[in-house]
């Protein structure tokens, strides 16, 4: 077993931009493999954001091949999921508090609506980040998503 010798200059780790390559090459790879629903694997990825968890599940009953297209599909249904449901449990634990207290009822409205704010707001992001890269995960479900695919 050699050594690097010092001529043969400094070893470094290798840089972001081998990263992101690396990255995007995957990338790539994926897209050649191509997508069951007949579109490109981009445009189906995109799509399974189109409308939230609703559009999710359909490109997940239709996808097949592509692992990436499923990722999305899995990620959006998981994240858009439970925030819908969380707002819709909200809403319902508004109405009931409504008889019974009245800073319950402001909490739990509160909570509803904010619950639909930030299904908003990760959808807009959602659809910007996926649009501008194919391989783009979301912080704490991306994790689980990818397990499942």
């Amino acid at each position: 077993m050699t050594l690097p010798s010092d001529a043969d200059g400094p070893q470094h780790a290798p840089s972001h931009a081998a990263w992101f390559a690396a990255r995007r090459a995957a990338a790539a790879a994926d897209e050649t493999q191509g997508s069951s629903t007949g579109l490109s694997p981009h445009t189906a990825s995109v799509l399974c954001y189109a409308a939230a968890w609703l559009s999710a599940v359909i490109v997940l009953a239709l996808e097949r091949d592509s692992r990436l297209v499923r990722f999305h599909a899995l990620q959006a249904t998981f994240a858009f999921g439970f925030l819908c449901l969380l707002a819709i449990g909200c809403g319902v634990l508004t109405v009931i508090s409504a008889f019974y207290s009245t800073a319950a009822f402001q909490f739990f409205a509160v909570a509803s609506e904010a619950s639909w704010l930030a299904m908003a707001v990760l959808w807009v992001v959602a659809l910007v980040c996926v649009t501008r890269n194919a391989n783009w995960r979301m912080p704490l479900v991306g994790r689980l998503a990818q397990r499942r695919v």
